[in-house]
């Protein structure tokens, strides 16, 4: 079983947090272009509920997910399952 957390933190000063970020010897990734396609279900109002089914494309590579209700509203955490196809 796969969980995911989402934490979020407000940032004050992006160009300070670029430098530390490097000077920690990050470096930035390629850019990464995706296209999600959410759905919703006839019989379950997913925003309700607080879940999510969609589909991710990115270059050739597709992945459906589906996210199922926050548990932990602290922490943002919910069940994640994810198929490539």
């Amino acid at each position: 079983m796969t969980y995911e957390v989402e934490l979020k933190f407000p940032l004050q000063d992006a160009e300070q947090m670029q430098i530390r970020l490097e000077t920690l010897g990050a470096v930035r990734g390629t850019i990464q272009v995706q296209c999600d396609q959410y759905f919703a279900h006839p019989e379950r109002d997913f925003a309700a509920t607080d879940e999510a089914l969609r589909i991710r494309s990115s270059g050739e590579e597709n992945r459906i997910t589906y996210k199922g209700p926050v548990i932990d509203q602290a922490t943002k955490t919910r069940q994640e399952s994810e198929l490539t196809f």
